[in-house]
């Protein structure tokens, strides 16, 4: 990519899909272990995969932005830890209504980790199909903001955060470097 052999378009779908294989395995190897160890039950697996795949590739969006928007790898390390420390602070479990003041409380609306652990959350402690002994309580899910809804709107967020971020780091190269990969 330093010979600007390719647009900035190419560069970032061909990363995307590189980084997107790359890690598969890795979310697979982490998304079983983590699942069977948690005893949850084999039929909604698929759905903590793909959740968990889709939290990682919002994550890998938002860090495209950061790695499109500055010049150097220094910078880029900096914007990204504080950006990932703030994100993963306001997770929805870490940081809730009870003891988040209002006034920051709607950053936990822009963390890809509160859509990842909101959907899940909802999906295995809050769905219709959930064992009694295994749901947690109203009190319970409204400290944590969660919802039922959640078990699908999260996702479909996740989904238009990679899409919206991926995008935006497209543009910001675009301009930033000319059109081409530098």
């Amino acid at each position: 990519h330093g010979e600007k052999l390719y647009g900035s378009w190419a560069y970032s779908l061909s990363k995307a899909i590189i980084s997107l294989f790359s890690s598969l395995s890795t979310i697979f190897l982490f998304s079983i272990l983590a699942y069977f160890i948690a005893g949850f039950e084999a039929r909604r697996y698929v759905y903590f995969l793909v959740v968990q795949a889709l939290g990682f590739l919002a994550i890998d969006s938002l860090l495209a932005v950061v790695s499109a928007s500055v010049n150097d790898h220094e910078s880029a390390n900096t914007l990204a830890a504080f950006l990932l420390t703030i994100l993963s602070l306001f997770n929805g479990f870490t940081s809730n209504e009870e003891i988040v003041p209002v006034w920051v409380f709607w950053i936990q609306y822009a963390s890809p980790f509160f859509y990842t652990f909101s959907s899940l959350a909802s999906a295995f402690f809050l769905a219709s199909d959930v064992p009694a002994e295994h749901r947690i309580t109203d009190a319970q899910a409204k400290s944590l903001s969660l919802d039922a809804k959640m078990e699908w709107l999260g996702p479909v967020v996740l989904v238009a955060y990679v899409l919206v971020f991926r995008c935006i780091a497209v543009l910001v190269m675009h301009v930033t470097k000319g059109g081409v990969a530098k």
